[in-house]
């Protein structure tokens, strides 16, 4: 139905657009009005016609800022993953869910993690949590009313007051760990993107077994993750702001309070 519109017509009535998709007036009449609730169909001006809707507009964005993500990030994961040995992930958020856009598999024999399209409850991994961590105020009670933390691994967050504590540490340092809470013994470490109006819109990560890397090597890939999402965003037009600040401990406030990455970049590991 969206596709009967063109330039030469960008206003229709009930009437032609029936003609248009070869349906009844009374089937198009109930489909246009759930369009138009759903903002995808407004009425013109001063007519019974309508015309495209601003809810069409921005999923086409949607799919504008996904090509531009993932032509600007995926040779940045593949360096990545080509450094460290393990894979690398284009991430967004979706409701409650991580969803992963891209996934570039490191030359390890061992493969661990998603494929592209899978997801995940966004609570339970490093690109998740990273992204949760950047919503606006609103959106992050919205998510918190309606969270469902049901624990994938014994070592799942399920408290919502950890979670937010967990939330408020990934803004301070300016990425995210996830220990072996989606798969046993997988972890990973993820930080954010921001698109040219300093939102948060994507997130990138490295996820590892965590039996073959100690965790006196993840600093370095922190401080790696944390500088590839800073090139990224640059390369989308932010300004960066929050996550240039972000240099905190890599593990939960119950654990030491190192400044990891700091410390990565003075021993030259990162």
């Amino acid at each position: 139905m969206l596709r009967a519109f063109d330039d030469a017509r960008p206003e229709l009535g009930i009437s032609e657009i029936a003609r248009k998709v070869g349906l009844s007036k009374s089937i198009v009449m109930r489909l246009v009005a759930t369009l138009r609730d759903e903002g995808f169909l407004q009425r013109g001006p001063g007519s019974d016609k309508y015309r495209i809707g601003l809810a069409a507009f921005e999923i086409g964005n949607l799919y504008y800022l996904s090509a531009s993500l993932r032509r600007e990030a995926e040779p940045m994961l593949l360096d990545l993953a080509e450094r460290f040995g393990h894979s690398a992930y284009l991430g967004t958020l979706s409701g409650d869910r991580a969803i992963y856009v891209s996934v570039i598999e490191g030359p390890g024999p061992i493969r661990v993690g998603p494929r592209i399209g899978s997801s995940a409850p966004a609570h339970t991994t490093a690109a998740g949590k990273t992204l949760l961590a950047y919503q606006d105020s609103e959106q992050m009670e919205r998510y918190f009313a309606t969270a469902d933390l049901t624990p994938e691994t014994p070592r799942s967050i399920t408290s919502k007051a950890e979670l937010r504590e967990e939330l408020r540490m990934v803004r301070a340092q300016g990425f995210a760990v996830n220990r072996g809470e989606h798969f046993h013994d997988v972890g990973s470490i993820g930080s954010p993107i921001f698109d040219g109006h300093g939102t948060a819109v994507a997130s990138i990560s490295v996820s590892f077994p965590m039996y073959l890397v100690p965790e006196d090597r993840w600093p370095a890939i922190a401080a790696a993750v944390v500088d590839t999402a800073q090139e990224i965003s640059r390369r989308l037009g932010t300004a960066l702001g929050p996550v240039s600040r972000g240099r905190g401990p890599i593990v939960r406030s119950s654990a030491r309070h190192a400044d990891i990455l700091k410390e990565a970049k003075r021993d030259g590991t990162a």
